[in-house]
């Protein structure tokens, strides 16, 4: 069936019909906005099913990335870091790309709240929701706790949500230990689970917190000590969304090399 004719039945379940725009840009807008109010405990497995269809037709006009025959490129030469030919940089969308595991940032308070509208949760579907919204009515959490899931519409066998404070413009050294244990515990659950390949979205960046190299030489650092131990991690891949983001990695990771 096509997209477009799927995405305009989906979206008949929510909307009166002639509010659903004629263009498939428009509507896939509409479908976002839709989503965000949704009551995933009052939606039929009919609307589960057409939205299924939707996001596997979906992830096939996307521009993939194989996380496997990704290269470290020139930038690895970093001595301080015992492991940077175990580190990769790649800039894209995280949904986008074909992995073992894919990481899901989770603001704390978005969490509590049941407010779960980021790309992950849209390109995944709302089985995730489904899923997110019994787990935070059946389990304690704290911040840089994770918990894992199936991955459900996305290119990725299982999806590891790490919990974190909304940060602010300042970041203080208990911001900075959460972070740290936040990469910890997400390298911990991909190792008990045997995982060879994960990709990291840039925890604690974004818009009000400026200080991105001490984020990044944070993350680098973390990731490198982790992987000195006995681990079947071959691949952590951080996913950036900016050439800004990306050029700081990539300087750390070519480092001096006669630091």
């Amino acid at each position: 069936m096509d997209k477009k004719i799927i995405l305009k039945k989906l979206l008949s379940f929510f909307v009166d019909e002639k509010d659903i725009p004629s263009d498939l840009e428009n509507m896939r807008l509409l479908w976002d906005d839709t989503f965000n109010n949704i009551d995933v405990n009052k939606v039929s497995d009919e609307v589960l099913k057409l939205e299924d269809q939707y996001l596997r037709l979906d992830i096939l006009n996307r521009g993939l990335t194989n996380s496997e025959k990704l290269t470290t490129g020139s930038f690895s030469g970093n001595m301080s870091y015992h492991n940077s030919n175990r580190i990769y940089i790649w800039k894209g969308d995280i949904t986008n790309i074909y992995a073992d595991i894919v990481v899901n940032s989770i603001e704390y308070d978005s969490f509590i709240n049941k407010q779960f509208n980021n790309s992950v949760f849209h390109k995944s579907g709302l089985r995730l929701v489904k899923k997110v919204n019994s787990i935070v009515k059946d389990c304690e959490f704290e911040y840089s706790d994770v918990f894992i899931t199936r991955g459900y519409n996305l290119p990725c066998d299982l999806i590891i949500h790490v919990l974190l404070p909304n940060l602010e413009n300042e970041l203080t050294d208990d911001d900075l230990v959460t972070l740290k244990m936040a990469y910890i515990n997400i390298l911990e659950c991909t190792n008990n689970n045997m995982m060879k390949i994960i990709v990291v979205p840039t925890l604690g960046i974004n818009d009000g917190v400026k200080d991105i190299h001490k984020l990044a030489k944070l993350a680098i650092t973390a990731i490198d000590e982790y992987l000195d131990k006995q681990s079947t991690i071959e691949k952590v891949i951080i996913s950036v969304t900016s050439e800004e983001e990306y050029e700081i990695y990539k300087e750390l990771l070519i480092g001096d090399n006669n630091a």
